[in-house]
């Protein structure tokens, strides 16, 4: 049986939580959600499997680059997917070097979104042998 797909969204500004949650609420996701780095490294720890990171660019008490390296020095078969206010070609030139997924930026695409966060969760099960469950395209 194909297990539901676990997102684990990491922001800090309640805002723009509320507007990223909306845009996917369209997936078949369980959604877990905290404000900071500390919260989201615990979070990581206890909750097994994870199969996508979303993180703000900027948290309260780190960046998105804290959020990436805890996914890594855990060894955890998760991507990262970087949410930005807007588009910034620097910003996700260093994201996609640094090893994160992809990014999303705000004004969302339905679709855009979509594609990126069901890519990740598909390319973490592949690296992971686990099979998963997304809603079919609308």
């Amino acid at each position: 049986m194909k297990k539901k797909a676990v997102a684990l969204v990491v922001m800090s500004l309640p805002e723009r939580l509320k507007s990223l949650l909306a845009e996917l609420k369209s997936l078949n996701l369980d959604i877990l959600t905290v404000p900071t780095c500390r919260q989201a490294r615990n979070l990581l720890r206890t909750t097994s499997p994870v199969d996508v990171v979303i993180t703000d660019v900027t948290l309260t008490d780190g960046n998105w680059s804290d959020v990436l390296r805890e996914v890594v020095e855990m060894g955890a078969d998760t991507h990262v997917v970087v949410h930005a206010s807007s588009p910034d070609a620097i910003l996700w030139s260093e994201v996609l070097w640094r090893g994160v997924y992809d990014m999303v930026t705000e004004p969302y695409q339905e679709q855009e979104v979509r594609t990126v966060i069901e890519g990740a969760v598909r390319a973490t099960r592949d690296l992971a042998g686990r099979t998963v469950a997304l809603a079919p395209a609308g």
